[in-house]
Order: structure tokens, then sequence, then C-alpha cells
């Protein structure tokens, strides 16, 4: 089993983002109480946790404190196994805060420093600067935990010469697992319909996601990186597999094979019934696309049953796929959603 457990407080709104956050903190204990509630009725398990995944919001902006409950209804049924990774922004993150989180169990972080150019973090609305994100990176290196950056690319801002700055940094402190996600304008978003904030040059895009495989982080999904398999996030795989997990807090989503179940993303309504689920039932033909739209944009693979099998032959020849002991792998992942529609 796998938890995804979402951790909605923030300083502030960056403009980009539409992940269920808000920035009043008045009401963190009810929170983290509505949401102990929502996990209880989950345990005990049959099964040991495969891995959790905190997300946000800014889960370092909370006080450890508010986490110990949580983690000791977890510890019966997590080990040295269990991936437990959760989210970070430079500007909250603390070295005490990190050793208390190890004391819990994590053991894996996920750092937003979206960019090591100031001018871009201000375009961003990001609350920290580039020497906060350096300093937080060496001083997680100088801990020792497994940890992750995020990067944002594709923004008007980005020529050459600010994407290769940012690769340089990449480059010197040795980062063994990114995250780089083109700008997406969503909307209910400050940056909603601004066309002319996104880069237009896709060729820049291109240029930059592949240098990223060049400085030896390896794309494993379309948007992740890892210079080694042990730096790969096994969550997120877990996601792009289509496998079960269990969603708690505002706005979560949990899945089993053809069904997903949405908690409330209002904070007041989900304080008050945290454990109120949506329900929403896929068709086959749903479940069937999104298994292999997820696996062409990933290392998973789609089982090639799922397919006609002449089309396949056709992406083999042009060298677009392989296929490999009953399943197919996307040889370009910026070809996947060409790919997903010819072969669907």
């Amino acid at each position: 089993m796998r938890f995804y457990i979402h951790i909605p407080f923030c300083v502030s709104k960056c403009s980009y983002c539409s992940f269920a956050s808000v920035t009043n903190q008045s009401n963190v204990i009810k929170y983290f109480e509505a949401l102990n509630l929502d996990l209880e009725r989950f345990l005990p398990l049959k099964n040991n946790i495969k891995s959790i995944y905190f997300g946000g919001g800014t889960p370092s902006l909370i006080n450890a404190k508010y986490y110990k409950n949580i983690f000791d209804k977890f510890k019966n049924y997590i080990d040295n196994e269990t991936e437990i990774s959760i989210e970070a922004n430079p500007n909250s993150l603390t070295y005490e805060w990190i050793q208390n989180m190890l004391d819990y169990g994590v053991n894996r972080i996920s750092l937003g420093v979206q960019s090591f150019n100031d001018k871009k973090l201000l375009f961003l609305n990001r609350a920290h600067t580039s020497k906060i994100a350096i300093e937080k990176i060496m001083m997680l290196k100088k801990i020792g935990i497994n940890f992750s950056i995020d990067i944002i690319y594709g923004t008007f801002l980005d020529d050459k010469k600010m994407l290769d700055d940012e690769l340089s940094v990449i480059k010197n402190l040795n980062i063994n697992h990114l995250s780089a996600y083109t700008l997406i304008l969503e909307n209910n978003t400050p940056f909603a319909n601004k066309t002319e904030f996104l880069q237009k040059n896709d060729e820049l895009n291109c240029y930059f996601y592949n240098e990223l495989n060049n400085l030896g982080l390896k794309a494993y999904e379309i948007s992740n990186f890892a210079t080694n398999i042990k730096y790969e996030c096994n969550h997120n795989k877990a996601y792009w597999n289509k496998e079960n997990y269990i969603g708690l807090g505002l706005s979560s989503v949990g899945t089993t094979e053809l069904k997903r179940f949405y908690a409330s993303n209002d904070l007041i309504e989900y304080i008050k019934n945290p454990t109120k689920r949506i329900c929403e039932t896929l068709s086959l033909d749903d479940n069937k696309f999104e298994k292999i739209f997820l696996g062409l944009r990933s290392s998973v693979g789609v089982d090639i049953n799922l397919v006609d099998i002449n089309k396949l032959k056709i992406l083999e020849n042009d060298g677009l796929i392989k296929i490999i002991n009953n399943r197919f792998y996307n040889n370009n992942y910026l070809l996947s959603d060409e790919i997903a529609l010819f072969i669907s």
C-alpha cells in the first residue's frame, strides 16, 4: 500500500501554482487533527506500506511536532525499505526540521528550487533566492539524506545563457535527482491565459531537456531525471504504473483499479468531515488509455496486449519504441502524446 498526504499551508501563493494551498495558518492544529482521523480509518493494514509522500503546499513550513501522531500511527507498518518523501521549500527548510523528520523515518526530501536565477524566481513569485537554495542543497548534502530538486523551464525569460547557467549550477552541485517541468498556465492562477509568459522556442526547451540527459541525469519519466536507479522516486513510479494508493488531506485523490476517491477541496469542509470522499468510476476504455498514456511517459512501459501489435511493429521499425518481455517502452518521452494517440 502507498499513501499520499497533502499539507496545504504556504507562506505565499506562487503565481503558477494550481495545487490546493492556503496562506492562512490559523487552522494548522485542526487540520492535523482531521488528518489523523482520516488516516485512522485505513489502519490496521494487512500489508506493509511501500511508500509515503507528503506533498503540498509546503510541508517544511509546519513544525515537525505536528507530524508526530501521523508517524506514530504508521510505525508498525513501515521499515527501512519504505520510501518516505516530504516536500520542502528553501526558505522554510531548517536543519532542526530535517533532523526531526529523519527521526520519524523520512528518507527523501523534494526541494522546490524552481530556478537558480533570481530574476526568474521573482517572476515565479518564489519566496527564496538562488543563494538560499544553494545553501539548503549544501545542507542536505552534508546531512546525507537522499533528495531531489524541482526546476521550471519554458518561460519567456529563458534564453540559452540562462539555461546554460542553470545547467552549470546543477552540474557543480552533483544533483542526483531532478524534476524539470515546463511552465503551464493553469486556470485560476495569476498566470492563467498569460501566453506571453511562455517560451515559444520549442528547440530551446528541447535543448534544456537533452542537456540534462547529457549531464548524466537520465530521464525515467517525461519530467523526472536521475543519475542512477537508486535515486528514482518509487512513489511516483507507482503512479505511472497505475498502482492503487490512498490519498489523505485537502483535495487529495486515492485510487483503486477503476475508482478514484476525491477529498474535499475546501479546507473548512475537510476539517469538519475528513473522511468524506466523492467517488468517480472509470470506464474500461478510460482505464486502458491511462495505462498506455502513463506507461509511455515513463520507464514502467506498457503491456503489449493493450494495443494493436501491428501498430507496435510500425513504431518498433521506426525506432520509436522497444519491446521487451511482452512490454513496450518509449524511446523518446517527448513524443509520448503522439505515440499514445497513434496506438489507442
